[in-house]
């Protein structure tokens, strides 16, 4: 037939002897080779089942059209233990393919097909044994879903890594382990960001995100703690956006420069970690947890930082361990301590003027 002649396929309209939800084509065929080889290939058209019987293939049958019914799924279930779904590459017959998986009660594998391919051109274009490796190298249901999920999401913007992932977590939630682990290094390959990232939003309480809520501007009357803490993880996300250089600067600060035993604790996990910031997070500690993934999150959403920058925000920490130091001797009424800890603050600040003053 020639381009305009009329549709390739065309069923009658369904009557009382015709109910196309019923019908498999082919099935009359197949049904013993399914037996025997223990699956069914199931295509969309009725030349893709000529064509692959006339190959060899001959456990194939047809659907009528590009909905599988629950009656078509119990059918094939009878035929052979396992199902292999070869639909067309369109978007009708992947969606097909993932409404399959719907009706359950059978061991069901999907055909990646190449794009804008049927069965019967697969098999003009490289013969049965081409074919026969696409079968051969279908893949679960659950996989198949997950891909076309992610090939239908918006992967560019971290908004829509994020509805990908919070979709995918209920496919991934029912896989077994093997196959869940599968899925998570799947899911974080196209997602650009580590395995533990992933596993750690799939395990999370809440709904995974691979975004941040803008921080909030500290209040006018915020405490030097407050300042502290918000300054001491900026310096943690710059030291992991800045890579090698970064690495050197995390392991710089002593402990008292950092003012809490939460930045001291997240640096200590970031200075083991720093090539995969989320790995090994224990459930056990929540709010380390949370402090490193917001950290790490932080760090992938900034360029990395001059190294000028880096020093700046060293001499800073130093400082304010100073001002924490000089507040300490004066409720203690150690005047020469005092004095000896602002004699240090002052030469920190002329050191942060001399850095200021080379990045201007």
């Amino acid at each position: 037939m020639k381009d305009g002649q009329g549709p390739k396929y065309l069923n009658t309209s369904e009557n009382e002897i015709y109910h196309k939800g019923r019908q498999l084509f082919g099935i009359d065929r197949a049904r013993a080779h399914a037996s025997k080889c223990g699956r069914i290939v199931v295509v969309e058209g009725y030349t893709d089942v000529l064509a692959l019987h006339q190959a060899g293939i001959r456990e194939s049958v047809a659907i009528m059209g590009t909905a599988l019914t629950a009656e078509q799924m119990a059918e094939l279930g009878r035929a052979a233990p396992l199902v292999v779904l070869a639909l067309d590459a369109d978007r009708s017959g992947q969606e097909a393919m993932v409404r399959a998986a719907q009706h359950g009660g059978v061991d069901l594998r999907a055909v990646e097909m190449p794009d804008g391919s049927d069965p019967a051109d697969l098999l003009a274009s490289g013969g049965a044994d081409s074919f026969g490796a696409l079968l051969d190298g279908s893949i679960a249901m659950i996989q198949f879903q997950v891909r076309r999920l992610l090939a239908d999401a918006d992967l560019d913007t971290p908004g829509g890594r994020d509805t990908a992932l919070e979709k995918a977590r209920g496919l991934i939630d029912a896989a077994q382990p093997a196959m869940r682990q599968q899925l998570i290094r799947e899911l974080a390959d196209r997602l650009d960001v580590p395995e533990s990232s992933v596993t750690l939003a799939l395990e999370a309480d809440a709904a995974p995100r691979f975004t941040r809520a803008p921080k909030p501007a500290l209040p006018a009357g915020a405490s030097a703690g407050e300042v502290a803490f918000r300054a001491e993880r900026e310096f943690l996300a710059r030291c992991l956006a800045s890579g090698e250089l970064g690495r050197g600067y995390l392991a710089r600060p002593t402990d008292e420069q950092l003012s809490s035993d939460a930045t001291r604790g997240a640096r200590s996990h970031l200075v083991s970690h720093f090539d995969d910031p989320l790995a090994d997070l224990s459930v056990d500690e929540p709010a380390l947890a949370a402090l490193v993934t917001d950290v790490a999150l932080a760090a992938q959403e900034q360029p990395p930082t001059a190294e000028a920058v880096l020093r700046m925000s060293i001499l800073q920490l130093e400082k304010r361990r100073l001002e924490r130091e000089i507040r300490r001797a004066a409720q203690d009424g150690d005047h020469s301590r005092q004095s000896e800890l602002a004699a240090a603050e002052q030469r920190v600040r002329g050191e942060l003027d001399e850095v200021m003053g080379q990045t201007a």
